[in-house]
């Protein structure tokens, strides 16, 4: 039996198996395409934002 693919999660680096739907439609963005869990992605959501507000120069 071969193995499942597995990916590391962006925030914690824990290997997940990401959701074979969301992959497959990747014209939409997904959290189950890169976070293991719901507190992951809004970790890294959160992350992002601090991140783009402090390089925002208006």
């Amino acid at each position: 039996m071969s193995e499942q693919k597995k990916i590391p999660c962006r925030v914690c680096g824990k290997l997940f198996k990401p959701c074979a739907y969301c992959q497959s439609h990747d014209n939409v963005f997904r959290w189950r395409n890169f976070a293991c869990s719901r507190e992951c992605a809004k970790q890294y959501f959160d992350d992002t934002l601090a991140k783009r507000a402090k390089n925002c120069t208006l």
